[in-house]
């Protein structure tokens, strides 16, 4: 009798064992975003107090298993952090959406949220004082309201699915322009950009028409517009020369 209750128990223990690791297995993709910081009555403390640098009035939230982007504002309400944060970065997380306003940082001269999974730009119109976005590496087709940060002058899109540059027109003051490897077919509006210095323009859908514009691009010093199937090697060798030339 003990010898069959002892196998009946070791049975049960075998088959919790088994139905634990099955729901270890099948929940540990989600395990991250469980455990990831989410916004509460401890966020102010865990997700701002921990990762902000005073020296450098940047909050550094890469890297954190962010899959949805915190609500900033929200969090910093009332407290000096709105206008001594001047940098953030969001970089090399989940997130899929701009999904929050950051407007409440009126002093936000930089934003870093490249290495996400964003597919659409939003809720950055009101950021005035931006100097410097960096949205490389995302899954971006649709480029709005970008062309109300005339202040920018660094702006990182490079490694998207962008087609067009129509929405560049009124960023005058940059001068620094990253596009590489998008799906560019024509770059005409780019012709305002007189204070460019850096224009990457690889892996594209370019050709020698589409590239004439550069020519009145006099301040450029770096250029890069390599890997474009239709632009030939005579023209792509002529403008590293321009390069080399500015770069003295």
């Amino acid at each position: 009798m003990n010898k069959l209750v002892n196998k009946k128990i070791i049975a049960i223990i075998i088959s919790l064992v088994v139905i634990l690791w099955l729901l270890w297995f099948y929940f540990k993709d989600n395990l991250d975003s469980i455990i990831s910081p989410k916004t509460n009555s401890w966020a102010v403390d865990e997700l701002i107090t921990s990762n902000y640098s005073k020296d450098f009035h940047n909050l550094d939230l890469r890297s954190k298993k962010l899959w949805d982007m915190p609500n900033l504002c929200d969090m910093v309400e009332g407290t000096h952090y709105v206008d001594d944060i001047w940098a953030i970065d969001l970089a090399d997380n989940g997130i899929e959406d701009i999904s929050e306003d950051l407007s409440c940082f009126k002093n936000l001269s930089e934003l870093y949220l490249s290495f996400n999974k964003i597919q659409e730009i939003k809720n950055l119109d009101e950021l005035s004082f931006l100097k410097k976005l960096d949205l490389g590496n995302n899954e971006i087709k649709e480029i709005s309201w970008l062309d109300k940060l005339v202040s920018l002058v660094d702006l990182h899109l490079g490694y998207n699915q962008i087609q067009t540059t129509s929405w560049l027109e009124n960023l005058i003051n940059l001068t620094s322009l990253q596009l590489q490897s998008n799906k560019l077919e024509d770059i005409s509006n780019l012709s305002n950009l007189s204070k460019l210095e850096t224009l990457k323009m690889e892996f594209n859908k370019l050709d020698n028409t589409d590239i004439k514009v550069i020519a009145n691009l006099k301040n450029l010093k770096i250029i890069t517009v390599w890997e474009n199937t239709k632009i030939d090697k005579k023209t792509i060798d002529k403008l590293n020369e321009i390069s080399r030339q500015n770069m003295k």
